[in-house]
């Protein structure tokens, strides 16, 4: 029986419709057989973003993320071509709501089963900093959260026996670096908004595969991951 793979639009897909649709709308502007402004069609750009956002999203969080990022185009663009009277800036808090909303589902999703809290490492940083580290031979994951501070985490003497160890990690204005070991395989799934993420990490050659997720996001803030 033959299988067939889920179709998942790619990134160079989508930024290939938004070229051809603005290539077309500059065509007919040309020729006079539309009279928009160019410039008031920008909102069409997050309108993509969301539905491919959407259409790729593997849990909850990013497809809600998606929803919102859409429909906020949505809405800009009926007020730049007249259908309503919106200033972007009323919608700054959605924000606050969509790393708000992730939050609360990767700590009721993701929390760590274990009673030995040698085997998590967690930390908030609020207008300051922290330096810490972990050793545990069975390490599981944690919580970090910078807020116009830093942290910085070294589990280089640390090793993972399970299937997957999994750091929810959230920087506001902030900085993150988290010092892995040279045989951890690490996945980031965190989302910047106005920030970075920089996974610096080689890949490791052979053994046991010790796989770590990093999920969170970067608001005006950056994640490092070293090895």
């Amino acid at each position: 029986m033959e299988n067939k793979e889920t179709f998942r639009p790619s990134t160079q897909l989508v930024i290939g419709v938004l070229i051809i649709f603005l290539g077309v709308i500059f065509i007919l502007g040309n020729l006079n057989l539309v009279h928009i402004d160019i410039v008031g069609l920008w909102p069409t750009a997050l309108i993509i973003l969301g539905l491919y956002m959407l259409a790729t999203a593997r849990e909850l969080p990013g497809r809600f993320t998606g929803i919102v990022v859409a429909i906020l185009g949505f809405l800009l663009l009926a007020d730049n071509l007249g259908y309503l009277q919106l200033r972007f800036w009323d919608f700054w808090p959605l924000l606050l709501v969509l790393v708000g909303f992730n939050m609360v589902w990767m700590a009721l999703q993701g929390r760590i089963k274990t009673e030995d809290t040698s085997q998590t490492i967690s930390g908030v940083a609020i207008l300051g900093g922290f330096q810490r580290s972990c050793n545990s031979s069975d390490f599981r994951g944690g919580e970090l959260t910078a807020f116009m501070g830093g942290c910085e985490v070294d589990l280089r003497q640390a090793s993972i026996e399970v299937d997957q160890a999994v750091i929810n990690a959230y920087a506001f204005m902030g900085g993150i670096e988290i010092y892995v070991p040279a045989d951890w395989t690490v996945t980031c799934k965190v989302f910047p908004f106005m920030g970075g993420v920089e996974e610096k990490t080689a890949t490791p050659q052979t053994g046991k595969p010790k796989n770590l997720i990093i999920r969170g996001f970067a608001v005006m803030g950056g994640i490092e991951i070293h090895n």
